[in-house]
């Protein structure tokens, strides 16, 4: 900013200089500090700075996975929305799978894509968080997201029970699949929290 303002002022007069400078509360900080600048570089005049050079400290604070301060400040429809969206994408996952679990590829790879599919919803969920805050979730964050998106997806599952017929035997199995999905979610966090801590020993960060 200080270049911004010496091309402002390189043509005032020495007279309009020293009135910077003696005026000095009432323009900004920078200004002031061109018009010093201009007035040794044009007309040989030294002065003082007429207050302390500003200092800029930075205070880096030190994350902490198991705080949940951030995530609370945060907390807007954002949240509720990403929630939402992941669980109606989660949702329809699963049901396409079922619906397609007599195709030979399908079949014969049903459990591994079940078992990487929170896997990719949690990622998912990672990057949406990243992208609307522009800073990573903390762990305890993640955790009540996943909640979150879980609560939202039984909500969805059972709907579609209702709405499919199910009888209580089917709904027992998809509130079921619903809470075995949940353990996994927070075993997903915990694997993904080891596995950065890792990296971060090497120096190497991925989010």
């Amino acid at each position: 900013m200080v270049e911004y303002f010496k091309k402002r002022l390189k043509d005032k007069s020495r007279r309009e200089l020293l009135d910077i400078v003696s005026n000095h509360g009432a323009f900004e900080y920078d200004a002031v500090k061109a018009a010093i600048l201009l007035l040794d570089e044009n007309y040989g005049e030294s002065l003082p700075l007429p207050f302390e050079e500003k200092k800029v400290i930075i205070i880096k604070r030190k994350e902490d996975d198991l705080t949940y301060r951030d995530y609370f400040r945060t907390f807007s429809y954002r949240e509720l929305t990403s929630a939402v969206v992941l669980s109606f994408l989660f949702a329809s996952v699963v049901q396409l799978l079922k619906y397609l679990n007599t195709v030979p590829v399908i079949e014969d790879n049903y459990t591994l894509i079940i078992f990487f599919l929170p896997v990719f919803i949690c990622l998912l969920g990672h990057v949406f968080y990243k992208r609307e805050h522009r800073r990573r979730n903390l762990f305890v964050g993640r955790l009540v997201q996943n909640l979150l998106t879980i609560s939202c997806f039984v909500l969805i599952i059972g709907i579609m029970s209702l709405v499919l017929g199910h009888n209580a035997e089917g709904r027992e199995v998809d509130l079921t699949l619903a809470f075995g999905f949940f353990v996994w979610f927070i075993l997903v966090e915990i694997i993904i929290s080891v596995f950065r801590r890792i990296l971060k020993l090497f120096g190497w960060h991925i989010w």
